[in-house]
């Protein structure tokens, strides 16, 4: 974090993004120790924007023709959707967001020693529910592969596909957020 940005170091970046966290633009989502149930400092950290308007202001700020070419783009919108999704399901887990969107303790995400990552997990009860965002035109099992096996269970929250594989739950994007504003 910090590298390839004009930042004097390491400490500045944290400040930096802490108080976009704090100020509610940014949510930081820290690894899943699953042997501890908590957040690990020591791996990398996950930020997303709060809304879809501040991540259009980042990423026409980083890239002002990327930016307006991405708008249209399948790509873009799923990136945007993922980031409403987490944005959304970190909102009603959390119980503590006074403070801003830097210290979460019911919302995470995992990430295997071969790269493969979960991109949500909710600690409901006591529980892990891991959640894949896919906003894409087609899923395939190889898709939640990662839920399936270290997880056995999990949802698959996909652009227009319902399925059920065994444990694993996939449902359309608007479905989900629907669900979980208490529809």
């Amino acid at each position: 974090m910090g590298k390839g940005v004009d930042v004097a170091s390491y400490n500045t970046t944290r400040e930096y993004t802490e108080l976009l966290a704090d100020s509610f633009l940014v949510a930081i989502l820290y690894f899943l120790d699953r042997k501890n149930r908590q957040a690990s400092n020591k791996k990398n950290k996950k930020f997303y924007a709060a809304d879809s308007l501040v991540y259009k202001l980042f990423t026409s700020l980083t890239s002002p023709v990327a930016g307006e070419a991405m708008m249209g783009n399948l790509e873009w919108i799923a990136k945007n959707v993922e980031g409403v999704v987490i944005n959304h399901l970190v909102r009603t887990v959390e119980t503590q967001l006074n403070e801003g969107f830097s210290n979460f303790v019911n919302t995470f995400y995992w990430r295997s020693s071969r790269n493969r990552e979960v991109d949500i997990i909710a600690i409901l009860e006591g529980k892990e529910l891991p959640v894949e965002i896919k906003y894409q035109e087609k899923i395939t099992p190889f898709d939640y592969t990662t839920l399936k096996r270290v997880f056995k269970r999990g949802i698959v929250v996909t652009r227009k596909d319902f399925f059920i594989n065994e444990k694993i739950i996939g449902i359309p994007a608007c479905f989900f957020l629907y669900l979980l504003s208490g529809g």
